[in-house]
């Protein structure tokens, strides 16, 4: 069999059909009892409106349906649904065929469950993200395929899918739309490659293609606009003003050629024919903004939700919470073979142009209030970039098989010397495994053995030098501020002071440090949590603030006070450059309110200097400024909401 007029291998197949296997044994195998909840319940109320009440508000669903976040009335709109419509495109043929084949849910007596609001039929239609998973497979090994063999493409598709951030969303939590974002934006990727390769000049039918499948993309996620770095390249690169620019022309005339109008004007109208096919692609979900609020283009989670100003890149790709390096280290084989083969390729190659693309959506994720995407797996927002991660991961591979080649000798000892290293710390483990007590002389099962000695050989890597799959975050870090690697793990995590971002209040639960419990690995030059205050080492001590809102208004310390004489310790104190002041503390428990005038971000220190005795701390709270934000951000909130209500009145919603 071919697949784009080239035969596919055995290798190819068999390649395949382990990814197949793997994706399908994965979802049948899936551990949650409901695969709707969450952000994706309202992700498959777009299907569920689409076949039950054949339009796109909301407003009717959520009468008939539950709303357990509270859509239909947000405070800065009615109806809101926040998700994309693009999954639907994956729902909504289960769900109709299970209409129109009348599945045995539809007459339960639960008006619930009969309207496909909860129940059998929406766990059936949501299986539309294992189609999305299959095709995504199917997408990457075409793409992979095209920088080298089938057996590597094979490799580098599976790579990308099972060790990549989209397994979790094909295979367990499938009412996500993230699914459908990989499966779509890698056919708009997908378009493009098939596109620039051709040794042909360029096509308007390519063009309308290239145009249909963006839009496809953004209508998963409008952020998949990134992608149109792809085909904007192309028509720069092909344009016929590459002519004036010719090194080889025959004559200084022909280097200065004018363009003329008949070459211009069809380029042009490529533009154009890209722009309107996007345009119909996408039009749903801006159909939908403007039907139920008037707007052609909006951000419904709010004004905060986007903080560009302030992107948390290093915590993006390296934190241990759903950082991307860190939990897909896989996706370091990627980036290498992109960039390894934009050295080989130039700009007139496929990697450039990716390396962009996954440069800004870096950017724009690490811009979104919840870099860490909430509760789920690794960086999820890095759905777009399957097909790319596998395209990365082939010319990777093949990279490596010319660099092997060049050295038959020098792979055989590398391998062996890997080898040596890893089972020679793995017999460690297990010896200082028996040295304090494990049992070698009685029987355990395979795996309670296997789980002490891998315990061990992490755990002691780790309190030597860090997580290495962080390391060009945390050794930066650990520099900067003079700690362990590892701390950078503890400091990197979701941030204090987070507001959130629709009302801009405060997050209860996120604004008090605990420098006894879970915030004790911030302190530095403190003694080891006793008790319930944690005393300094020396007149000088530091604590570590990871602080995601930047307008601090002040700081309220549960301190305890421990003078060498007969007068109040002296404290002084600094957040990062900006000097606090200096304040009396008297013997025994107290509260000191502390006011902030700057603005502080990121991880920044807080730093504590005594004299005449010591000062223990418990918990450290960062309270707003007053006025609140959250009563500035509520006027703004009551405004959108009136102007979007006297929309849908007018309009009889």
């Amino acid at each position: 069999m071919t697949l784009e007029g080239r035969t596919v291998t055995r290798a190819g197949w068999l390649g395949l059909l382990v990814g197949v296997v793997t994706l399908l044994a994965l979802a049948i195998g899936n551990p949650q009892s409901s695969a709707v909840h969450g952000d994706g319940y309202y992700t498959y109320l777009w299907a569920r409106s689409i076949v039950f009440d054949h339009d796109v508000d909301f407003a009717n669903d959520y009468v008939t349906c539950p709303d357990p976040w509270g859509m239909a009335q947000m405070p800065h709109g009615a109806a809101m649904n926040q998700w994309s419509p693009g999954a639907s495109i994956f729902f909504v043929p289960i769900l109709l065929f299970d209409v129109i084949t009348g599945h045995p849910a539809l007459a339960s007596d639960d008006p619930h469950i009969a309207n496909a609001c909860i129940g059998a039929l929406p766990e059936r239609a949501v299986r539309g993200s294992v189609f999305a998973g299959l095709l995504l497979l199917v997408i990457s090994f075409l793409v992979a395929r095209r920088v080298s063999d089938d057996g590597a493409a094979a490799l580098a598709a599976v790579g990308s899918m099972v060790g990549g951030p989209i397994v979790y969303y094909a295979t367990v939590m499938l009412s996500y739309g993230h699914a459908a974002s990989g499966a779509l934006s890698g056919l708009a990727v997908w378009a493009w490659i098939r596109e620039r390769t051709r040794d042909a000049p360029p096509r308007t039918s390519g063009f309308v293609w290239m145009g249909l499948t963006l839009g496809l993309a953004m209508l998963a996620r409008p952020q998949n606009v990134v992608l149109g770095i792809l085909p904007l390249w192309y028509w720069i690169d092909t344009g016929p003003w590459r002519r004036c620019f010719d090194r080889h022309a025959r004559s200084v005339d022909e280097r200065r050629v004018v363009v003329l109008w008949h070459e211009l004007g069809p380029h042009l109208g490529r533009a154009l024919a890209l722009v309107a096919a996007l345009v119909l692609a996408f039009g749903l979900q801006p159909y939908q903004w403007w039907s139920s609020y008037g707007e052609l283009f909006m951000v419904p989670q709010g004004d905060y939700y986007l903080r560009l100003r302030e992107p948390h890149i290093a915590n993006l790709l390296f934190s241990s919470a759903n950082g991307l390096f860190v939990w897909c280290p896989i996706v370091y084989v990627a980036v290498a073979g992109l960039v390894l083969r934009a050295r080989r390729e130039g700009a007139s190659g496929l990697a450039w142009p990716l390396l962009l693309v996954l440069a800004i959506s870096t950017y724009l994720n690490a811009s979104v209030a919840d870099w860490w995407g909430g509760v789920g797996f690794a960086a999820r927002r890095y759905d777009a970039m399957t097909v790319p991660f596998a395209l990365g991961i082939a010319s990777a591979l093949a990279e490596a098989r010319r660099w092997i080649a060049a050295r038959p000798r020098l792979a055989p000892a590398a391998f062996a010397g890997f080898s040596t290293i890893f089972l020679a710390g793995w017999a460690a483990a297990g010896s200082a495994g028996v040295s304090v007590g494990l049992r070698s002389d009685m029987a355990h099962a395979t795996a309670d053995n296997w789980t002490n000695i891998a315990a061990r050989v992490q755990v002691g890597f780790a309190n030597a030098v860090g997580n290495p799959l962080s390391w060009p975050a945390s050794i930066p870090f650990a520099i900067r501020h003079g700690v362990h690697p590892r701390v950078w793990d503890h400091a990197s995590t979701p941030e204090l002071f987070f507001h959130r971002w629709l009302t801009l209040e405060a997050q209860a639960d996120l604004t008090t440090a605990d420098l006894v419990g879970v915030h004790s690995e911030l302190c530095v030059g403190f003694d080891p949590p006793q008790g319930r205050f944690r005393q300094p080492s020396s007149d000088h001590a530091r604590v570590l603030l990871p602080i995601s809102y930047p307008y601090v208004g002040g700081l309220r310390l549960r301190v305890s006070g421990r003078p060498s004489g007969p007068t109040p310790v002296r404290l002084r104190l600094a957040l990062d450059d900006e000097d606090l002041g200096v304040l009396d503390v008297p013997a025994g428990e107290s509260v000191l309110d502390v006011p902030v005038a700057r603005p502080h971000e990121g991880i920044v220190e807080l730093s504590l200097a005594m004299e005449d005795g010591y000062v223990d701390l418990a918990t450290i709270q960062l309270r707003d400024r007053d006025p609140s934000p959250a009563i500035a951000q509520a006027r703004r909130n009551r405004r959108l909401r009136a102007r979007r209500d006297a929309w849908r009145q007018a309009h009889g919603l």
